[in-house]
């Protein structure tokens, strides 16, 4: 019973999500499934020294560890989204690579910190409002922070 009242409450939280979020929430979704068909959709050996972390409007990026294995992503672009289409991750239109160089990336400098976001409790209140009266309030509230922060965080301009 209790496992039934949860899976709802994730199921509705998650519906909520999707609402709120459906670029994001897709992005996700997208790169769960190819991280873990990675090995198939680029080789065994490949999948070692890369990794895809990002899909934005058709473009996915891939991260790799050295230079050699950048080289081995720009010559299988073709053969990646022919296997992606194939395990239905359809919607990949160009392969961008990048090499991290992983030593430069131990020894760089801190990341500063943006500015600080103020979040009003009428800002949340509205939210919970419009989309979130019929999950826990505790979630309701988070999520609903979360929605305004991303808001103001990534408007667009």
């Amino acid at each position: 019973m209790q496992d039934e009242n949860k899976n709802t409450h994730e199921q509705k939280i998650n519906a909520v999500l999707k609402k709120l979020f459906p670029e994001l929430v897709f992005r996700m979704e997208f790169l769960e499934r190819l991280k873990k068909s990675w090995p198939l959709v680029s080789g065994k050996s490949l999948a070692k020294f890369t990794r895809p972390f990002d899909i934005r409007g058709g473009v996915l990026y891939i991260s790799a560890d050295n230079p050699h294995a950048a080289q081995m992503l720009t010559n299988m672009k073709g053969n990646i989204k022919r296997a992606c289409s194939r395990l239905n991750l359809s919607g990949i239109k160009i392969i961008q690579n990048r090499h991290e160089n992983q030593r430069a990336i131990k020894n760089s400098e801190p990341v500063t910190k943006s500015a600080h976001i103020e979040i009003s409790d009428n800002e949340i209140n509205g939210v919970i409002d419009k989309n979130l009266n019929d999950i826990n309030p505790e979630a309701a509230n988070a999520i609903a922070r979360l929605k305004v922060f991303f808001e103001k965080r990534f408007a667009k301009k």
